[in-house]
């Protein structure tokens, strides 16, 4: 997938910043949100420290708050959907916040009851453009 600093971004369960902080130089504007309002201040204290102007925090559940009215070019979310209770839901609004011809990158794990066995993840390399979902 080809990046540039045009791409507007959504990194939605961002904890500390993990995945957007080596993005930060290139892409544009990426929207940092996450439902906790620690993980969000460690992420401010990170954007100040870099000089990261064009990354922003936003508190935000996508399951209970509005979402917000811009549309993004990315959409990245690692180690938060087994999180999330209603995924068919999360899913068609990250589609609805995707700009025509966006990209949505999922890394997660499969939702598994781990409580009398090791966890195991199945790696799944997933394309999603607005419109279609392609697994492979």
């Amino acid at each position: 997938m080809p990046l540039h600093r045009r791409m507007s971004a959504l990194d939605y369960g961002c904890g500390t910043g993990l995945l957007s902080f080596p993005l930060k130089d290139e892409l544009g504007a990426i929207l940092l949100a996450d439902s906790s309002r620690g993980m969000l201040d460690v992420v401010a204290e990170k954007i100040a420290a870099q000089g990261a102007g064009n990354m922003k925090p936003l508190k935000l559940d996508l399951l209970a708050d509005p979402a917000p009215a811009q549309k993004f070019d990315l959409i990245v979310t690692s180690m938060t959907l087994h999180h999330v209770p209603d995924t068919d839901r999360i899913l068609r609004v990250f589609h609805d916040l995707l700009q025509p011809g966006g990209y949505l990158c999922i890394a997660d794990l499969d939702r598994e009851d781990c409580s009398s066995r090791p966890c195991s993840a199945s790696p799944r390399k997933t394309r999603a453009r607005r419109g279609t979902i392609r697994c492979s």
